[in-house]
């Protein structure tokens, strides 16, 4: 059976759990600064990436959105910052993930998580949810100083689950993450979480579906 290696933040945890606390600082504005909070926190951590540098992706998310903040003219302080980005440690899981991580282990596949945060933070927002207990690994990117989709990220993980690239599956809501990781031979399963499109112009996914549960029955005794 595959193993299927799991992104955390917008695949199997719910960022509306922000929307609460970036209402309470930023009012009618806090849709359009979490989106572009988001987006820019992703494309920042791909260029350091790229240009050879690195930071714990909490302490690039607290910069990226100070500066977004500021970019749009709204004020926002340091322990403002800090609170928000600390949210990220109690989202919810999307409804469909405890069902569909029991459907993946039921049919023979070990599922892991993968995610770009740090370690300590990865450990806890699993724990917040129950799926700790769920997984058989987390991993972050911490070890290789490299942020997701860098290629030295899936080498990583291949290595410490003792796997092959072609025995791998990345499940992400991002078309960047399934991309990298077969760039690297592995296969992928894309969730297509509301907002979520996948770019034309990358690599297909191996498998594609509206939610985790879809996408293991889609998957089934994949090899």
């Amino acid at each position: 059976m595959a193993t299927i290696v799991c992104d955390v933040n917008e695949t199997l945890l719910d960022l509306a759990g922000l929307d609460g606390p970036f209402t309470e600082v930023f009012s009618e504005r806090a849709e359009e600064v979490k989106r572009l909070w988001f987006a820019r926190l992703l494309h920042t951590s791909t260029v350091m990436t790229t240009v050879g540098t690195w930071q714990d992706f909490g302490v690039v998310a607290r910069t990226v959105l100070r500066d977004t903040a500021e970019r749009l003219g709204l004020p926002l302080g340091d322990a403002q910052a800090g609170d928000l980005v600390g949210g990220m440690r109690r989202l919810r899981a999307h409804p469909d993930v405890v069902d569909g991580i029991t459907a993946l282990a039921g049919a023979g596949h070990r599922v892991v998580a993968l995610t770009n945060s740090g370690q300590a933070t990865a450990e806890a927002q699993l724990a917040h949810v129950g799926l700790d207990v769920q997984l058989d690994r987390i991993l972050s990117v911490d070890p290789t100083l490299r942020f997701k989709p860098d290629p030295a990220v899936y080498a990583h993980a291949a290595d410490e689950l003792g796997a092959t690239p072609g025995d791998l599956v990345m499940v992400a809501a991002h078309d960047w993450d399934c991309a990298g990781a077969m760039r690297c031979g592995w296969r992928a399963g894309f969730v297509s979480r509301p907002g979520q499109t996948y770019n034309p112009l990358l690599q297909p996914p191996t498998w594609r579906a509206p939610d985790l549960l879809a996408l293991a029955s889609a998957i089934g005794d994949a090899r």
